[in-house]
């Protein structure tokens, strides 16, 4: 029972943990959005001159204007005159897409990105820079120049903003919030779930399953925060922040497919589905390892399989369909809940690859840089997974539950609750590598026979349950108690000593005395006979002597076989 017992516990802590932790990011995110209106912040959108292929354009509108896509070794140039602006501490905002980045004020370089990293053959990222604009900048020309450093990076360039450079992050959090909201509350259960699946004992399947939804929400949560250019708020660098986001795109998929890994096990499963799952799985673990070895080593960096990756995601949506059609004709079994989850989930990622790729290579991203949702249909997944996951979790505890009633009925004494004659041998078989002394006391009720005759059957078993209730008062664990007659009753003591046996014979038989005492129809009483270890060399026979000694007293007390 103590496994039931800390398992159910570990569970229920989990879910109030789940609730907290979606109770104070949702806190978190509600008083983030009231500063929106204390952030001063001015737009630089219109009135650009942009050099592209080779091209001049004027009045370029940032969020609005597309240019043929930029391949690895084009340059990007913007210029335009800033503005006067009241803003303390004046930062300009400048999202740059797998860019060196530098900044001039009439002619002055004031700022560099990705130089270093360039010339060590490194990816640099992308996300958002900010440079402090020099004193007496407004009316001056800026002038940014991106060199672009991966192929099929970017067509355009998102509107560009003077901040209070104090208050930049802020800004950031404002405008973000809501994908701050679901990032942190992946990444917090995620790992929470984690370290309870652990404590669950990662042998046991359930755990598994468990862990490959929170390592699922954790890798999206990741995902979700990067995308958002969150994570820079940690002190992260382009490059680390942008390695992030595509190892947990890339990887994200494997603990998904993990968790159905069951279904394929389930009896009259096909064995070409189960084949092609399992080789599926593998592919998708070649897969990151390839993408990471290329990545660490240089030869093609992470956003040259964006593509690959979208495929992979396509075709795993597919075969988790495939599992579920498949389990529903062959088992006739499926999870409402859990289908309706992933069909709004799968619709919401199917969705949002679409919309990526018609963005990315048709219409051209929304203010010109791209906003990923996927976290979104992660919750939903994550929701959906854990709701299956505790939904068998309390089937197994129920039917685990209902297995130890089964097996206490089948060892314990129905009317009385102690042990019966199948239960008591356990523990008198554990007696025969004792090593220290141990007894074994027979007790006989008197009086069963009468008290059925003159007062009913009721009675007697009444008389037999406080019988056994006091012989359990008297003596409690590590003693065991069984009824293993119609009133016959075995006491097994282990290491004990004979004054301790003796002293608590006297306090049963001081036990029935007190309750016959109060002149109920039941009278309790009882004739016992002890024997130890140091009698004889096996349980059996230490239980023959005491139940020859229980006979004798029971003889001469006159009571026979009343």
């Amino acid at each position: 029972m103590k496994r039931f017992t800390v398992q159910k516990k570990n569970i229920r802590l989990f879910i109030i943990c789940f609730f907290i932790a979606a109770a104070c990011i949702a806190i978190l995110s509600v008083e983030i959005g009231k500063g929106k209106n204390r952030l001063m912040t001015q737009v630089i959108n219109e009135g650009w001159t942009a050099v592209a292929h080779g091209k001049t354009y004027e009045n370029v509108v940032l969020d609005r204007d597309r240019f043929d896509v930029f391949n690895k070794g084009d340059v990007f140039e913007l210029s335009t005159t800033l503005p006067e602006t009241g803003i303390n501490d004046p930062t300009l905002e400048i999202y740059s897409v797998h860019s060196m980045v530098d900044v001039y004020v009439d002619g002055e370089h004031i700022y560099n990105y990705g130089r270093e990293y360039y010339d060590s053959g490194k990816m640099l990222g992308y996300g958002w820079n900010f440079i402090r604009l020099p004193d007496g900048f407004a009316g001056k020309t800026i002038r940014i120049v991106l060199n672009v450093t991966e192929n099929m990076a970017f067509d355009g360039m998102p509107a560009l903003y003077i901040v209070d450079g104090e208050k930049a992050i802020q800004d950031i959090l404002v405008n973000e919030r809501l994908y701050l909201a679901i990032g942190m509350f992946l990444v917090v259960i995620g790992a929470l779930g984690m370290g309870f699946a652990l404590i669950l004992s990662f042998t046991n399947f359930s755990a598994l399953k468990m862990f490959c939804i929170m390592l699922f929400s954790f890798l999206i949560g990741v995902y979700t925060l990067a995308n958002s250019d969150l994570l820079g708020l940690f002190n992260m660098d382009l490059s680390g922040k942008c390695m992030f986001e595509y190892l947990s795109l890339y990887t994200f998929t494997i603990p998904f497919t993990v968790y159905f890994s069951d279904w394929t096990m389930e009896k009259g499963f096909p064995k070409a589905l189960r084949l092609f799952f399992n080789i599926w799985i593998v592919a998708e673990l070649f897969f990151v390892a390839l993408v990471c070895l290329l990545h660490f080593t240089n030869v093609a960096h992470m956003p040259e399989f964006v593509t690959s990756s979208h495929v992979f995601m396509l075709v795993t949506m597919a075969l988790i369909i495939v599992l579920t059609v498949t389990r529903m004709k062959v088992n006739h079994r499926i999870d409402k809940g859990l289908a309706v989850g992933f069909a709004l989930a799968i619709g919401v990622a199917a969705v949002e690859l679409v919309r990526y790729n018609v963005e990315k290579f048709i219409t051209g991203f929304k203010d010109n840089k791209y906003s990923s949702s996927i976290g979104i249909a992660a919750l939903i997944v994550v929701i959906t997974l854990f709701v299956d996951f505790m939904s068998k979790i309390a089937g197994n505890l129920r039917k685990e539950a209902e297995a130890r009633a089964f097996e206490k009925m089948a060892y314990m004494d129905e009317l009385t609750g102690v042990l019966n004659r199948r239960g008591i041998e356990e523990p008198m078989n554990a007696l025969k590598s004792a090593k220290k002394l141990y007894a074994i006391i027979s007790i006989d009720m008197n009086l069963l026979k009468m008290m059925n005759d003159t007062y009913g059957h009721a009675t007697g078993d009444r008389a037999l349950s406080l019988l056994a209730k006091k012989l359990c008062e008297a003596f409690p664990e590590p003693c065991s108690v069984a009824r293993v007659g119609g009133d016959e009753f075995v006491v097994a003591i282990p290491n004990t000593t004979k004054e301790w046996v003796e002293k608590h014979r006297d306090m049963f038989e001081d036990k029935l005395s007190e309750y016959n005492m109060r002149g109920e129809n039941v009278t309790l009483s009882a004739a016992c006979g002890i024997a130890y270890s140091d009698e004889a060399d096996a349980p059996e026979k230490v239980f023959g002597i005491a139940d020859d000694r229980m006979y004798r007293s029971k003889k001469e007390s006159k009571m026979g076989r009343e």
